[in-house]
């Protein structure tokens, strides 16, 4: 149910607000409004009864006879048909997770955010370990499940407005993270190895543990260090591959990192 003209007549955008929508979103359209230009950009909202719907905002500054603000118009078009379309061609069929095709797109979005904003970015290449021992001894059907499992752990613990969670392939993952510290990344994403061998997911032929487990390799980048794309991944994929042959069920950070 959409919300009356009469109900959101005064109000704020705060009233149709969504959780994911960062803070940054936000100061960044005051600082457009504020020096007196067009605002236009996708938005995520909520409607009256709560569910998300996806418009085009376009906020446009009123200025009186001496150019100073007066006030602003703006105007909302829905697109959330539109928004849902897209999904099915960003998401994995599978787990629900965004897909490699959307990483690409994502990992250079995101190094220009962090440039531009000056953060670290954190990039988190993960593979499950003896996975093709798991679905030879379970069944596909059984790895399909154990990968929605898994799926459903990491988009529920990488949910900050932040992170980014992909299935990049088979039983290879990939996490997006911006704006903490190398120790705090770390003990972010140690505690995600550490949650998935907790889901008790068994592993009669694992060489680790007699549960399902991960490896994983860590990429702490500031923003005056990332060269590219393929650099920041290839550092995070060399980091997952010394997990793997320290023992695996483990967590790894680049020498690279800060």
């Amino acid at each position: 149910m959409k919300y009356s003209k009469d109900e959101l007549l005064g109000e704020n955008h705060k009233k149709l607000r969504h959780s994911d929508m960062p803070d940054s979103f936000y100061s960044n359209m005051w600082c457009v409004l504020n020096a007196k230009k067009i605002f236009k950009e996708e938005i995520k909202n909520l409607n009256k009864n709560g569910d998300v719907y996806w418009a085009t905002l376009t906020i446009t500054p009123i200025l009186d006879e001496s150019g100073e603000i007066l006030n602003f118009i703006a105007i909302r078009q829905d697109i959330t048909n539109k928004k849902k379309l897209e999904s099915l061609s960003i998401v994995d069929e599978l787990t629900t997770l965004y897909n490699r095709r959307y990483f690409n797109k994502i990992i250079e979005s995101e190094i220009r955010r962090v440039k531009r904003e000056n953060l670290n970015i954190s990039v988190l290449c993960i593979d499950i370990d003896n996975f093709k021992k798991y679905n030879d001894c379970y069944g596909h059907p059984q790895g399909d499940s154990a990968l929605s499992k898994i799926s459903l752990y990491l988009k529920e613990h990488a949910s900050r407005a932040s992170d980014y969670v992909f299935r990049l392939g088979g039983e290879e993952f990939c996490i997006i993270s911006s704006g903490g510290k190398t120790n705090e990344s770390f003990a972010f994403m140690d505690s995600i190895v550490k949650g998935i061998e907790a889901l008790k997911i068994e592993h009669k032929k694992s060489e680790v543990s007699e549960y399902l487990t991960i490896s994983a390799g860590l990429i702490v980048l500031g923003a005056d260090k990332i060269t590219d794309a393929k650099h920041l991944y290839t550092q995070a994929d060399e980091a997952l591959y010394t997990a793997k042959n320290e023992g695996s069920n483990r967590l790894v950070l680049s020498n690279k990192s800060l």
